[in-house]
This record gives C-alpha cells, structure tokens and sequence, in this order.
C-alpha cells in the first residue's frame, strides 16, 4: 500500500486509482525528507542533551557529597 501526500494547491483527487497512480514532485519529496530529518536531528539532540544534563548534575552531586564526608576539602 502507497500513501500519497498531496500539497495543499493542488485539488484533491478521492479516486483510488488517480491516487495510486500520480505521484508527489521530487522537491516535495526532497521537502518532505528534510523536515523528517530535522524532527530526527532534534529529537537525538534533545535526548543527548537531557542524558548529558542528568549525568552533569549526578556527578556533581556525588562531588559535593566526596567533600562534606572527607572534612569539607
């Protein structure tokens, strides 16, 4: 089974086979792939990111933790 997304300016067709049969321009294609990949960009960013933050505030939590039991060094 074939999805087929239609830009907005162009009427739409509810035929199965026109549907079936026309497909959508490279650029919209090319459009279509680069904000999938932007989606996918930011979503790895924000999850490093949010890791990276949690790993952060974790050893400075066990930093500060080393010094008040060794005599607050």
């Amino acid at each position: 089974m074939r999805i087929v997304l239609q830009d907005s300016t162009q009427p739409r067709t509810d035929t199965a086979t026109a549907a079936t049969t026309m497909a959508p321009p490279p650029e919209m294609r090319l459009r279509q792939n680069v904000g999938y990949l932007q989606a996918v960009y930011v979503e790895v960013v924000v999850l490093f990111g949010g890791y990276w933050l949690l790993l952060h505030r974790r050893s400075a939590r066990l930093r500060e933790r080393q010094k008040s039991t060794r005599g607050g060094r």
